[in-house]
């Protein structure tokens, strides 16, 4: 999905069509496919490396989101990454499509919402300004692999949102929020606090999603403590 997203769906089936066909009566390989979805690109080396780092390297990265110039009608926040739940000693980086919304445009198709990409190559951050003073979202749809973490203040603004009207959120994001703030609780990136003063709103919520992604998180707490 977030290989099909940034590329564009027409792209992605296209590269298909050509690899698929290419090697009907043959043997594909990874570097096949990659230079089948590339085909013609202007951006191809750059496609191609970030193909290559999600499909060789093991795991997946922890972005952290960071407000650093808190204007009153924009933000600018810095953006992270490092491996998630690996050894410290892991150096894996990866080329990550950051697909973001803010409060102002709430946008929760990923097809449409803003894309900013964080390279390997970024000395592990850089920066991204946002014309609007509310809470960001990151990993719109969940289309990413990777988990989020913000600071105080967007976590503070987000559970100010789910409290007064959470359905301002998509269901798939209050499920994502969720998920990823227990997860980050569980090792050690987000106090608990936080984390379940995110889920207080669930006694309004009626949507499948958020409640499944709380109970996974719960059945991992009970089977170690009881």
């Amino acid at each position: 999905r977030m290989i099909e997203n940034f590329l564009t769906t027409e792209v992605w089936k296209q590269g298909l069509n050509t690899y698929l066909t290419a090697n009907t009566n043959g043997t594909g390989t990874p570097e096949k496919l990659f230079s089948a979805l590339v085909n013609n690109s202007k951006d191809a080396t750059t496609i191609i490396n970030t193909l290559e780092g999600w499909t060789t390297q093991p795991g997946y990265p922890l972005i952290t989101v960071t407000s650093s110039q808190v204007g009153t009608t924009n933000i600018t926040y810095v953006l992270s990454q490092m491996p998630y739940a690996q050894s410290n000693t892991s150096k894996c980086m990866w080329n990550v499509p950051i697909v973001y919304t803010s409060q102002k445009e709430s946008q929760f198709d990923a097809a449409k919402a803003q894309t900013h990409w964080l390279y390997h190559s970024d000395n592990t951050t850089n920066t991204l300004t946002v014309d609007d003073n509310g809470w960001l979202i990151v990993n719109v749809d969940q289309i990413g692999f990777y988990r989020v973490n913000y600071d105080a203040l967007n976590w503070n603004k987000l559970k100010t949102q789910l409290d007064s009207n959470f359905t301002q959120i998509s269901n798939i994001n209050r499920a994502q929020i969720i998920d990823d703030a227990l997860h980050l609780a569980r090792t050690g990136h987000l106090d608990y606090a936080t984390a379940f003063g995110l889920t207080n709103y669930l006694t309004k919520e009626t949507d499948l999603a958020p409640w499944n992604a709380f109970f996974v998180n719960m059945r991992f707490l009970i089977n170690i403590y009881y």
